[in-house]
């Protein structure tokens, strides 16, 4: 699956997007809770205020991807590689963060409590 753009605000809640190659896609604002998107590519997505909630994204490539005030909220997110992306915002409370790759990316004001970051690299 390849896609410039979905339509701001798209229902796409329990798609299987398991992986899905969406490098540079504009999502903003999508619904996509409950999806299974493992190990797709989301190089340098733009996932903004989307409802990601429950989802299972892990092994997904979201280098510098923006998922600015995205609702992260217990998203399976094991092995996923978020270096250099922008989080400011988001909300990850209980999302399981286990080996991620976190180098260089920014939480400023993301919501944490309750992430599980077990063998998460947080710097070069």
């Amino acid at each position: 699956v390849q896609a410039a753009a979905a339509e701001v605000g798209a229902a796409l809640e329990g798609t299987n997007l398991t992986g899905a190659v969406l490098r540079e896609a504009s999502l903003i604002g999508c619904k996509l809770s409950q999806a299974q998107m493992l190990e797709a590519d989301l190089t340098r997505v733009n996932l903004s205020s989307s409802l990601l909630s429950g989802a299972n994204m892990s092994g997904v490539n979201l280098a510098s991807a923006v998922l600015d005030g995205a609702d992260m909220s217990g998203c399976l997110l094991r092995g996923v590689n978020l270096s250099g992306s922008q989080l400011a915002g988001a909300q990850l409370a209980k999302a399981d963060l286990t080996k991620a790759q976190l180098e260089g990316t920014n939480l400023a004001g993301a919501q944490l409590s309750g992430v599980c970051l077990s063998g998460a690299t947080l710097e070069r």
